[in-house]
């Protein structure tokens, strides 16, 4: 199957298993979500800046 029809199952299943779970389980599923991509991209970010990015990471110039 396609990659995007995929995805999109998988949000459609994920979408509903979420509408059945408390508002308080939500919160926490998603601000740990949102917490957990900061702080990867935070670390992309500083080595970036200090060029110790391994080389899958490195972009082509």
């Amino acid at each position: 199957m396609n990659k995007r029809i995929n995805l999109i199952l998988a949000a459609t299943l994920l979408g509903g298993v979420m509408t059945m779970l408390p508002t308080k389980w939500k919160a926490a599923i998603f601000i740990s979500t949102i917490v957990a991509l900061f702080m990867r991209y935070d670390f992309y970010e500083y080595d970036l800046r200090n060029n110790v990015l391994k080389n899958e990471w490195k972009l082509k110039k």
